[in-house]
């Protein structure tokens, strides 16, 4: 499966000369903190670095992707639509943070648009690199996706306390 980067995005770097710098950026995210670094530098072979003009659209609610991100620097934020042509503002995401797991977990349709406010730093992780890294190092794979896992339990605990207050 080939991997359709959305418009607007630039490859920061590749290669032996670059996978520092991609070790760096993961070791800042808080879902990797506290993996080896030697599981650090085995990831940063199945991600890539991009900057994200601002106003790139990362995902179109409705529309399908098979990568997911983690964003090392910048802001994105998360809008819904509300009527047509209509979206509402429903959450800013930062730096440390992944965007776009529920639909790499499920792949089904992305449940809103993402689009980059500032400029943005995002690595890509795209299903295809997940099943590389599952065949040829099972157990980090394993790890990654107990983290993802426990990332989306965390969030639909944020959302169902967040809900209690509208009821």
């Amino acid at each position: 499966m080939t991997t359709t980067l959305p418009q607007g995005l630039e490859q920061l770097g590749f290669g032996s000369g670059f996978h520092a710098t991609l070790c760096e950026m993961l070791e800042a995210i808080p879902i990797f903190a506290d993996l080896p670094h030697r599981e650090i530098e085995v990831l940063a072979g199945y991600v890539g670095a991009y900057t994200a003009r601002p106003g790139t659209v990362v995902f179109n609610e409705g529309g399908h992707s098979n990568y997911l991100c983690f964003i090392t620097a910048g802001k994105l934020e998360v809008l819904k639509e509300q009527r047509e042509h209509e979206r509402r503002r429903i959450a800013e995401i930062r730096a440390g943070k992944t965007i776009g797991e529920m639909a790499f977990v499920d792949k089904q349709p992305h449940s809103a648009n993402v689009v980059a406010r500032t400029e943005a730093t995002l690595l890509l992780f795209t299903q295809n690199g997940f099943e590389r890294l599952s065949a040829e190092h099972p157990r980090l794979a394993l790890k990654l996706a107990w983290r993802l896992c426990e990332q989306l339990s965390h969030r639909l605990r944020q959302t169902s306390g967040q809900l209690v207050d509208f009821l």
